[in-house]
């Protein structure tokens, strides 16, 4: 590194003119700021570099500083290529400097004799790591694959990146569970989500929360207390109880316990206890209280299952007038029914409903989320079906409910104005379809069609010049 700042300043006294000397020293700081972000905590700048990992969006994609290494691991081999074709290319001894470069760049090897082998070796880290899966993990996951109801699962200890106990599976150590990610039923982690760290806090801590009232809001319906594993990176770290953990979840008459190995035990939520995907609150509360209380809010002796709270400072700019209107509770609590057709698609069918209520999509927020009637002529949509159609609920009755879910308020009988599969029958109740949609999805879909069909046309126009010759 100094070696590059000292040559720097050597090609800036000698060809200070020259437009190759800007384009050097901007691949050099370049080179430094990847420095400064790669080497994570780390002294110098250590504060400096975590406040940008805490407060840039694009760096929040990384959690492992090292996964940016790819930078400067880069720009070292360009700027010295670009030294040497550029300057020392010319020089009659450049050849020589080069060739005298790459002793001083391998000289710790070659000092040590070899590439690190010996060195790993006293400290005991020469081998090789292999991971397998416990029979109870495996369970765990053919369990996940094999159902077919739409819910999710979180673990505990609620981490992505744990520290892994030494068993007859794995070594001690720290590491990942890409795995996670794959699940068919989601989870969510401590490290990535403030509810999952929340949750994971409460219980090593040993707070009074109502876990089946949080976790339903969640939609969670399978509990793993994972037995091999302890928190890194959480707040956890120093004191996560397996045992205790255990002990809280059997006091629970609500929570099942359905298997018990010696690496994982498993618990679950009745049916009943569990709130659908998508499902219209029993009541709402409009709330100034941080999203942090959100725990403290389900565990109060006042909260009615399926309660849906809606904070203010998260929903500033919407219409908390119109739901504050709805008096808190739905005097007729409508039949919400529900298909999914792939992961930005869902069907939703409403019925015995005659005012307007709050309905609630429990995945993390997002405007793209829109509302729109079903293709004309048609009661269901296929996967690969695209609509532009516009949106039936205005953006400022797109709300923020339990601190990340979608909501919207549903008025039935404007809807059904000009809505094409909406009945009323002799009651007065609305039954209709509405097809709930991520909007970005179309425009995925759209640019594939429009690929095959570039694809398909210069297979056909290659084929008629074939012909013709």
């Amino acid at each position: 590194v100094w070696f590059l700042v000292l040559y720097g300043f050597f090609l800036a006294k000698t060809q200070w003119k020259s437009k190759k000397i800007t384009f050097y020293f901007f691949w050099l700081f370049i080179f430094f700021l990847s420095i400064v972000i790669v080497k994570g905590g780390n002294i110098p700048f250590s504060d400096f570099t975590m406040y940008l990992y805490q407060n840039f969006s694009f760096l929040k994609l990384y959690r492992s500083p090292q996964h940016l290494m790819l930078f400067p691991a880069f720009i070292i081999p360009m700027i010295i290529s670009f030294s040497y074709v550029s300057y020392l290319k010319n020089l009659r001894a450049g050849k020589y400097i080069l060739l005298l470069i790459i002793p001083i760049w391998l000289g710790a090897w070659i000092i040590n004799g070899d590439l690190g082998r010996e060195t790993l070796s006293q400290q005991n880290r020469d081998h090789v790591d292999l991971f397998k899966l416990s029979p109870d993990l495996e369970r765990v996951y053919k369990k996940d694959e094999d159902s077919s109801k739409d819910y999710r699962i979180i673990f505990l200890p609620a981490v992505q990146s744990p520290r892994f106990l030494n068993t007859e599976y794995q070594r001690k150590g720290q590491g990942n569970m890409p795995e996670y990610l794959y699940l068919k039923h989601p989870t969510f982690t401590s490290e990535y989500s403030l509810f999952a760290d929340m949750f994971e806090y409460s219980m090593c801590a040993n707070r009074n929360v109502n876990i089946p009232a949080y976790l339903a809001l969640f939609a969670v319906q399978e509990i793993y207390v994972r037995k091999d594993i302890l928190p890194e990176f959480s707040r956890c770290r120093t004191t996560f109880g397996h045992e205790l953990i255990t002990r809280r979840l059997d006091q629970d008459k609500k929570i099942l316990k359905t298997f018990s190995g010696p690496l994982v035990t498993a618990y679950r939520l009745s049916d009943r206890d569990v709130l659908p995907i998508i499902f219209a609150p029993a009541s709402t509360q409009v709330t100034e209280a941080q999203v942090k209380n959100l725990p403290l809010l389900v565990s109060d002796k006042t909260y009615s299952f399926s309660k849906s709270f809606y904070f203010t400072r998260q929903n500033v700019s919407k219409d908390l007038k119109k739901l504050s209107a709805l008096n808190l509770k739905v005097r007729q609590k409508p039949l919400v029914k529900f298909k999914k057709i792939n992961p930005t698609k869902y069907q939703i069918s409403i019925s015995n409903v005659r005012s307007p209520f709050p309905l609630i999509f429990s995945s993390t927020y997002d405007s793209q989320w829109r509302l729109h009637e079903p293709e004309a002529g048609s009661k269901s949509s296929g996967p690969l079906k695209f609509s532009f159609s516009q949106s039936l609920i205005a953006e400022n009755e797109h709300y923020i409910a339990n601190g990340y879910a979608n909501s919207w308020i549903i008025d039935p009988e404007k809807l059904c104005r000009h809505a094409i599969n909406c009945e009323r029958d002799l009651q007065g109740n609305y039954s209709f379809e509405m097809i709930l949609e991520h909007n970005q999805q179309n425009y995925l879909l759209l640019g594939i069609y429009i690929s095959l069909s570039a694809l398909i046309f210069l297979a056909v126009t290659s084929a008629s010049k074939r012909s013709t010759q």
